[in-house]
């Protein structure tokens, strides 16, 4: 799978999230077209991405990402209670979203990222 046209600091960004979350995946930056920046046509180094890895495997990171979002938003209601009238059951429970929340936040760039690779792909096929 190759992602083109990214600029150096999301290519990057995207490596470092992937190299956390799935450490096994062989990833690859390459520099495009380094005269387009030279020029100044370009604010930043066009580069692709290259992922040795199914599709599936995509859609299982995509739904693990998507799976963080639904759980958070499923309860809600509780992350915005107050949490002096919360149980200690809910102020455990709040502890987790709060956390989980955290993690989506940091790696949902990858869902769309490749929410969007997958969609020009399929209108590419």
């Amino acid at each position: 799978m190759k992602i083109k046209d990214i600029p150096k600091s999301s290519a990057d960004l995207y490596k470092s999230l992937l190299a956390e979350c799935k450490p096994n995946w062989n990833i690859e930056i390459t520099i495009e077209d380094y005269n387009l920046y030279k020029l100044g046509f370009v604010e930043e180094i066009p580069c692709s991405i290259s992922l040795n890895v199914s599709r599936e495997e995509i859609y299982e990171l995509q739904e693990e990402i998507l799976n963080m979002e639904v759980t958070i938003y499923s309860y809600e209601d509780l992350l915005y209670k107050n949490p002096i009238d919360m149980t200690n059951d809910e102020k455990k429970t709040y502890k987790e979203l709060k956390e989980l929340e955290k993690r989506y936040n940091k790696f949902e760039p990858l869902e769309r990222l490749f929410s969007y690779y997958l969609a020009i792909n399929e209108k590419e096929n």
